[in-house]
């Protein structure tokens, strides 16, 4: 598991950041959250799994608290 401060899962949250939040069959009504299975290439150019989550509404809170 990864935390969105490291540099390359930063780079494909923002490559796929629009993907994601404008499909609706993207969006978990029960959980509130957007959650996405992409395939990227990642070390040793070995092809992995990311799962992407994104939560809206805790991002507009945290954003509030800097």
């Amino acid at each position: 598991m990864c935390k969105s401060n490291a540099n390359f899962i930063s780079d494909i949250l923002n490559e796929h950041m629009i993907k994601l939040t404008s499909d609706l069959n993207n969006y978990d009504h029960d959980l509130e959250i957007y959650m996405m299975t992409i395939k990227v290439k990642l070390f040793e150019e070995k092809y992995k799994y990311v799962h992407l989550y994104y939560n809206g509404q805790k991002y507009e809170d945290e954003k509030r608290i800097f």
